[in-house]
């Protein structure tokens, strides 16, 4: 009997992505909470378990970008016009990362130097071009003093760093058109090859900058020093991004077998193990196993999402939330305690985000904004 297909062709598709994605918003919310309380993630079970390679946070991130490369891949061969295919990303990305930027200038910045809060005085300082072109930009904001209590102070959104780099990502999509990859899917698995060879070659750099949380530019002579630690951030998270998107070029041909499962899982526990490559692992049997997973047609939760697609606001608004829980907490509560109370005001504020913000503008994604050839 033919080995049966990750996705059959002609088959209409269930699948667990939704249900998945907001599993990985709140993973990443749960090691933030050791991050807020400690002020570091050494408390982290995976980066303890890992030998320090990486934290339960980046490990939900990888397979989101995974998750991005597949389906925005599949958006893109629906619809293969950029002009439609940057609206929709616009309208997917921006509203509800602006609209938290504003919440944290607005409402989390004043919250943050305690009751009751000062909110004139500190919107007096908010630097207003400085705050738009960042937020036009995709990068967190700069404000002015807050959380300065906190062991973390200062910083009222962590989870902002990786909006840009998706939204690179996501023009690599197009790209590959351009070049003809959708077409010719072996372009794309020598893309993804390619990037597997350059992170292998700079591993024991980006574990030095893991670990350390700076980067000596020194290390990496051929990128321009100014933009050395965002070149190297680019490259690691195109890497699970190119997974989902070959992942998906050969969503027909990739097997949905036992033993690939059992023998990526083995992968994964050997390089956990060994505290050697687990990222690395993460980009090739990781994501055969989250796809294995997410497309599986034995447990489904096709109605998961039926009242929103929270994920992005759990992800958004998990860390100025939890730094708030602690401060208002004022030391009577562990790190699940913060983080449990977290996740009860966290989903609320992201259902509230997604039909007040993200969905209102989805539904221009329709809308014609330039006449386009097809």
């Amino acid at each position: 009997m033919a080995t049966k297909a990750l996705y059959p062709v002609g088959v209409a598709h269930a699948n667990n992505f939704d249900f998945i994605r907001v599993l990985l918003a709140t993973a990443v919310v749960f090691c933030h909470s050791y991050g807020v309380y400690d002020g570091t993630i050494e408390r982290d079970p995976l980066w303890r378990w890992s030998g320090h390679q990486l934290s339960v946070g980046t490990a939900a991130i990888n397979f989101f970008f995974a998750i991005s490369g597949f389906l925005v891949s599949q958006s893109w061969t629906r619809e293969p016009h950029y002009l439609r295919f940057l609206q929709k990303r616009v309208l997917r990305i921006y509203p509800g990362f602006v609209a938290v930027c504003l919440l944290e200038a607005l409402l989390f910045g004043p919250l943050g130097r305690g009751w009751p809060p000062a909110f004139r005085a500190y919107w007096s300082e908010v630097g207003i071009r400085g705050f738009l072109f960042r937020t036009a930009t995709l990068r967190e904001p700069i404000l002015p003093p807050t959380l300065l209590q906190l062991p973390i102070p200062n910083f009222l959104n962590a989870s902002l760093w990786s909006i840009s780099y998706e939204f690179v990502c996501y023009q690599l999509i197009a790209l590959a058109a351009v070049l003809g990859a959708w077409t010719k899917p072996a372009r794309i698995l020598w893309l993804f090859l390619g990037l597997l060879v350059l992170n292998i070659g700079h591993y024991p750099v980006y574990q030095l900058y893991n670990v350390a949380g700076t980067l000596d530019p020194h290390l990496l002579p051929y990128y321009p020093a100014l933009y050395a630690e965002r070149l190297l951030t680019l490259e690691h998270l195109l890497l699970p991004f190119t997974a989902g998107m070959c992942c998906y070029a050969y969503r027909h041909h990739l097997p949905r077998s036992r033993w690939g499962l059992l023998l990526s899982l083995l992968a994964l526990a050997g390089t956990l193990r060994t505290g050697v490559g687990f990222e690395i692992a993460q980009a090739v049997f990781g994501v055969y196993v989250l796809l294995y997973v997410s497309l599986q047609q034995r447990v489904t939760f096709p109605r998961f999402a039926q009242f929103g697609d929270f994920s992005y606001g759990i992800y958004l608004y998990g860390w100025p939330l939890l730094q708030l829980v602690l401060l208002y907490a004022q030391g009577h509560l562990t790190v699940g305690g913060v983080f449990g109370c977290t996740m009860a005001l966290v989903v609320p504020v992201a259902a509230l985000s997604w039909h007040l913000v993200e969905k209102p503008f989805l539904r221009f994604k329709s809308f014609p904004v330039l006449p386009l050839r097809s």
